[in-house]
């Protein structure tokens, strides 16, 4: 299962905000001004990533820690966002810590999810697996896809828990039905071994290999790669098996170095159409990005 990796999740985005009675950008300022924390949050939001004006980073700073001294927690897990990136302030991860622990500790599942990806990697300070996965099961438990992703690592790893691919497993199956990319990848991986309790079932794995990599997975499209290269479950389609390694060729050296030795067993002929096939695809993951946006 070395394949598996961590979502590491960096969701700043506040949710569920009341709606303003006129919608518009002066209104909210107004509300802002008149120290309304969601308002303030909300226009936090807006400078961060540039929505009706123009993007600042300091000014979203400035906003969310108005709103963050007042207790809003979307605002506090947004700070610690700021000062684990270097956004408008200097990066300082005891900061970005001790906002995310404040947050989280209202219940924020991004907070809870975030903090336990620090204690995780362990940044700044030494790595607390058993804090991590405490952080990543409150939020996995209330639903949030990454934190029961991130479970479903640790019960891999044997990290702060015994291995319990089993566990892993139903961690994962639920992360996916959510439409997580790295959940539905490590899937089809357990699907193609075997593991997690379940049998070998090729056709699930590419099920599953086949969602993630329309999600934009590297790694699921480099097992379809593999897939249609050896014939697995799929017939042997060198064009197709070159189609998906070429799609995050430019970002994944396992995809380059997959679709350059492909490459060499085809007809000009064939790496065009190829090419065009893995244009359609880039496609369809760049509409379900949109979509899920």
């Amino acid at each position: 299962m070395k394949k598996l990796f961590i979502t590491t999740v960096i969701l700043f985005l506040t949710v569920a905000f009341p709606s303003y009675a006129d919608g518009t950008l002066d209104s909210l300022i107004r509300k802002a001004q008149n120290g309304s924390a969601e308002a303030q949050c909300e226009l936090g939001d807006k400078y961060r990533i540039g929505q009706g004006v123009s993007k600042d980073y300091m000014k979203a700073f400035k906003f969310y820690e108005k709103a963050a001294l007042k207790g809003n927690a979307d605002a506090q897990n947004c700070l610690g966002v700021m000062y684990e990136k270097g956004e408008g302030v200097i990066k300082n991860n005891n900061k970005a810590l001790e906002w995310y622990k404040k947050s989280a500790i209202q219940g924020n599942t991004i907070a809870q999810t975030n903090l336990g990806v620090m204690y995780l990697k362990g940044e700044a300070f030494p790595k607390d697996y058993k804090k991590a996965f405490e952080w990543f099961e409150k939020a996995a438990l209330k639903g949030k896809a990454e934190a029961q992703n991130n479970l479903g690592y640790m019960y891999v790893q044997g990290l702060s828990v015994t291995v319990d691919n089993k566990k892993a497993f139903e961690w994962f199956e639920k992360a996916a039905i959510q439409g997580n990319s790295d959940s539905q990848g490590c899937l089809g991986l357990m699907y193609a071994t075997g593991q997690g309790g379940v049998a070998q079932d090729y056709g699930k794995a590419f099920e599953w290999y086949e969602k993630a990599s329309l999600n934009g997975n590297t790694k699921a499209q480099y097992c379809l790669c593999l897939m249609y290269y050896q014939g697995q479950f799929v017939p042997k389609d060198y064009i197709l098996a070159y189609a998906y390694s070429n799609i995050s060729a430019d970002i994944d050296s396992q995809c380059a170095k997959a679709r350059d030795t492909i490459q060499k067993l085809m007809t000009p002929t064939q790496i065009e159409k190829a090419q065009e096939i893995s244009r359609e695809i880039f496609k369809k993951i760049e509409a379900s990005s949109k979509k899920n946006d």
